[in-house]
């Protein structure tokens, strides 16, 4: 039950605090001589901002800068997310072996950097066996629903939820309610709000023998809704994994993934309503079945009731970035196969290492897709280009972002 942890960019104000990570199996924790803790990126010392007040220029941060520190405790802390908590601050949980196998923390930082949640955070399930992979959505209320996977009785994985108040009390059962349990794996959540004070739980499912996607909604109240163990995203042929979700504005959620029916991985999505009903094609609707691999996606809203996702794509001699727009009926917007964001020649050290994850962000159904390299060359900048609402704008080119 490998954890992983990809970044991406969901909203401008998710950028206030960047996070270090780690990732790690479901083995119990090592006793390592310096165990990993994190912290947020730093803030310009009192001086600093004291010099910028004054009108002082040629005043630099960058000497200045110290960490806050969320969690110091024993062994590893590792794989953090964060969510705003729409006052500044935010509330970020991670796995944290402080208690031999991995458990779920969280701590909340208010708009000043401080810690508000005790030492070293307060746990979200300390339940036995490890839990890991954590995913987080406001709750509208000043808190968070938390999502994660869970060893505590089958060692390939569950899937429980819990939600804390604003002031980081459980609101749900101790140590977390069942999303979905069977004999087989259920790995990798995602999770979304259904705009309603709870949320929408996504995972890779193995109870066909292969990877399927399944989902299902948490109300408000920690009452579990939709199928039991899960209605299903799509269960076609082959391995679907590696979600990307958001809400679709209606009590539902929009879902990309990457997906082995074919003969290559390609990108299909799906659209769950606040039913738990599959509003697509059965099994998801293609949208992007080039050539070539198609990599994990990106998804943004595109501010009327659709989604844009963004992928790294080989259909060419190197990895390139493409984009593609579903409208809330789940028809492709633009060119058929998505339309590329960025292209260019892989260097000597970049080849086999190229862009595969890239992020984007949204305004009014545009995005600005950004490919994140793996390895990078000092003082370099990163290429980004705009897609609006019918095509890829900007120029031939991506402009570059630094």
């Amino acid at each position: 039950m490998p954890m992983g942890l990809r970044i991406r960019l969901t909203s401008l104000a998710a950028t206030s605090f960047v996070l270090a990570f780690a990732s790690v199996g479901i083995a119990p924790v090592a006793r390592a001589a310096k165990p990993i803790d994190f912290g947020t990126t730093g803030r310009a010392s009192t001086a600093v901002h004291a010099a910028r007040a004054a009108g002082t220029t040629g005043v630099s941060a960058t000497a200045a800068v110290s960490n806050v520190r969320l969690c110091a405790a024993l062994n590893d802390q590792t794989a953090p997310v964060y969510v705003p908590d729409g006052n500044g601050g935010g509330i970020a949980v991670w796995a944290d072996g402080r208690n031999g196998n991995y458990d779920i923390y969280a701590q909340k930082v208010n708009e000043s950097g401080d810690t508000v949640w005790g030492i070293d955070g307060v746990p979200v399930c300390k339940a036995v066996g490890p839990q890991i992979n954590p995913q987080l959505v406001a709750d509208g209320a000043g808190g968070v629903i938390v999502v994660w996977e869970d060893g505590r009785a089958d060692a390939t994985g569950d899937i429980y939820a819990q939600r804390l108040t604003a002031s980081g009390v459980e609101l749900w059962t101790p140590d977390g309610v069942l999303v979905a349990s069977t004999p087989e794996a259920q790995q990798a959540p995602v999770v979304v709000t259904d705009a309603l004070g709870g949320a929408i739980a996504i995972w890779k499912d193995a109870r066909s023998g292969a990877f399927d996607l399944y989902a299902r909604r948490i109300g408000a109240n920690g009452v579990v809704q939709w199928a039991a163990n899960g209605a299903p995203v799509s269960v076609a042929a082959g391995d679907q994994d590696e979600p990307a979700a958001i809400a679709d504005g209606a009590g539902g959620a929009l879902i990309a993934w990457r997906d082995r029916r074919g003969a290559n991985a390609d990108v299909y999505a799906q659209r769950i309503s606040g039913a738990g009903v599959a509003a697509w094609a059965v099994d998801g609707v293609a949208v992007c079945a080039a050539a070539g691999d198609q990599e994990p996606p990106s998804v943004v809203a595109d501010g009327t009731g659709g989604v844009i996702a963004a992928w790294g794509d080989g259909r060419g001699a190197n990895l390139d970035v493409y984009a593609q727009r579903m409208n809330a009926s789940g028809v492709a917007q633009w060119a058929a196969k998505g339309s590329r964001c960025a292209r260019r020649p892989a260097t000597s050290s970049e080849r086999g290492s190229a862009s595969t994850d890239p992020t984007a962000a949204s305004s009014r159904g545009k995005i600005a897709v950004a490919p994140t390299p793996t390895s990078t060359r000092s003082g370099s900048a990163t290429p980004a280009r705009r897609c609006g609402r019918r095509t890829a704008s900007w120029c031939a080119a991506p402009r570059a972002i630094s």
